[in-house]
């Protein structure tokens, strides 16, 4: 069965809404900062749900020590789902082994929202480097798989 893990440092997610009502139903983990009212914490954990804290740096949940919990606790594969601030933290803290994206036919522009955050990137070379595995085209949409490759330096 898989378990849906959700990163919230301030454990603001409705109380109310489908993630909540089924909890019990599909297991629910959440890492959250030290910082969540202990109330939050409490109301998930009736509602079925783990929760797990985790440390914040730079507003942000220090990621690979959310995946160490999650490790700990049995889990070893993690497909994330998440915003452009996810796959950055991701990427930056090299936990990525592969990642699949989709485009469409759409032009947004600037309006859209990245799906990869800030790296603060100065050069093309400090990029994590990802090797080609598929396109295929779904619908309208391409989906695309990457697997992670050695960088330059072997590292």
């Amino acid at each position: 069965q898989p378990v849906r893990v959700v990163l919230s440092r301030r454990l603001d997610l409705p109380l109310t809404g489908q993630l909540a009502t089924t909890a019990k139903d599909v297991p629910v983990w959440i890492c959250h900062g030290h910082e969540a009212d202990p109330n939050l914490v409490a109301a998930w954990q009736g509602l079925g749900a783990q929760t797990f804290a985790c440390t914040a740096r730079a507003g942000h949940l220090d990621v690979a020590e959310a995946l160490q919990i999650l490790g700990a606790q049995g889990l070893t594969r993690v497909l994330c789902e998440g915003g452009g601030q996810l796959a950055a933290s991701l990427l930056d803290a090299d936990l990525v082994d592969q990642f699949v994206g989709f485009t469409a036919g759409l032009g947004i522009g600037a309006e859209g929202l990245p799906s990869i955050g800030a790296l603060g990137l100065s050069t093309l070379d400090q990029a994590r480097r990802f090797a080609l595995d598929d396109v295929r085209r779904l619908g309208g949409d391409v989906m695309h798989s990457w697997t992670r490759r050695a960088r330059n330096n072997g590292v």
